[in-house]
């Protein structure tokens, strides 16, 4: 953490503004018309001791929060935030010339105190969360308090994820650290950085790892092939074909092809190689977990277990059903246990087609019920599956 300088007009100034009524947000005076007519509709400001405002700056997007102590309580704020405050904020990510870096500004009415405060490395990862136990810890820090979490700390899982700033600690030791990536990587480690230091990042086995989450809720499956084990990604494809209002959607989702549509993109002619380690597990049970060595590819796209379209190796988890005869994929959050599409738009059909040790994957996409899109991905089996425990996870 360093304090970020302020000359003393400028902080004459931001006191001014800070301690002073906030402005009404211009996204309310959007929505209610104009500003008398917001002013009316979200009342009075909240009389507040002290302020934190938190803006976090991380893979080319940023994002704020702001957080009220009225006495013991926590409020949000129901005004905008001087435009002085986000003129300063601008000014400290400048000081910092790097791609990711958190600015905090903390005020007390009290004392008429303000400091702006600035976080880069494994801190910035840290003071970026806006919800679960860091962001508590993270507040009361910033506040000067006492830090009190309540939650009890869980084994590490293969299946964790969105762990990027979250606190880990060693089980043995109690030895806290900052997690430096989003998810478990197919060796079975995070990279950690030691807390409250600017060490280089160190890799640590899961099961070593505790964290104050319970583990990822899954559900056991059903499959009619034998499709139990650990299977390779090799190569992958991706086509999207020109639109038609009048195409057979359902027969695209159904994996049938379109004779007539023409290629309007495509990853390349045939299948293309996949060379980074992307692993998918279907135990016994039904349920599945794909991981990855965390090499970068964007060679072939897919659509992850909640729709989005991103690059190879994202983290997806979930179950397998059987419907007319076939294996199909779902997430453990998915529809209806009686639909195989996942999600409404994009409406995705994800089968699955064992032939020996040989796995294909197909995506069937449907996208605004216009755009049609097809990702077929191709395995191979290494190893036979862990058998299945229950005892482990939470849910059914």
């Amino acid at each position: 953490m360093t304090e970020f300088p302020l000359s003393p007009i400028e902080s004459e100034e931001l006191a001014a503004a800070v301690f002073a009524p906030w402005p009404v947000s211009r996204w309310d005076i959007r929505r209610y018309g104009d500003e008398e007519r917001a002013l009316a509709q979200i009342g009075d400001e909240p009389q507040w001791d002290r302020a934190l405002i938190t803006s976090v700056r991380a893979r080319n997007q940023t994002s704020g929060t702001v957080t009220l102590r009225v006495g013991a309580d926590t409020r949000g704020p129901n005004r905008g935030v001087p435009a002085i405050v986000d003129a300063v904020i601008d000014r400290a990510y400048e000081s910092l010339n790097v791609a990711d870096a958190v600015i905090a500004l903390v005020a007390e009415r009290a004392s008429s105190s303000i400091s702006v405060r600035t976080f880069t490395g494994a801190q910035a990862l840290f003071h970026g969360h806006f919800v679960g136990p860091e962001h508590e810890e993270a507040q009361a820090l910033l506040f000067g308090e006492t830090v009190v979490v309540d939650a009890a700390w869980h084994p590490v899982h293969i299946e964790h994820r969105h762990l990027l700033g979250c606190i880990v600690r060693e089980s043995s030791t109690g030895e806290r650290f900052i997690v430096a990536d989003d998810r478990p990587r197919v060796t079975r480690d995070l990279s950690v950085v030691a807390d409250g230091t600017d060490d280089a990042p160190v890799a640590m086995t899961i099961d070593r790892l505790e964290i104050r989450e319970t583990a990822p809720t899954r559900h056991a499956g059903a499959m009619r092939q034998d499709l139990a084990g650990v299977w390779r990604l090799t190569h992958g494809r991706h086509v999207e074909v020109e639109t038609d209002e009048q195409a057979d959607f359902t027969a695209w989702l159904d994996g049938r092809d379109d004779p007539d549509a023409a290629v309007r993109r495509t990853s390349g002619d045939g299948p293309t190689p996949i060379t980074a380690r992307i692993e998918l597990t279907i135990r016994p049970d039904g349920s599945f977990f794909e991981v990855s060595d965390g090499t970068s590819t964007n060679a072939v796209d897919f659509f992850d277990d909640e729709g989005v379209l991103v690059e190879l190796g994202v983290a997806f988890h979930g179950c397998l059903t059987t419907h007319g005869g076939r294996d199909y994929l779902l997430t453990h959050d998915g529809p209806a246990w009686d639909s195989v599409a996942r999600g409404d738009d994009p409406e995705i059909v994800e089968e699955v087609v064992r032939t020996g040790d040989q796995l294909t994957r197909v995506q069937n996409v449907v996208i605004d019920g216009l755009y049609r899109e097809r990702i077929t991905l191709t395995y191979e089996r290494i190893g036979a599956a862990a058998p299945s425990s229950r005892s482990a996870f939470a849910g059914h």
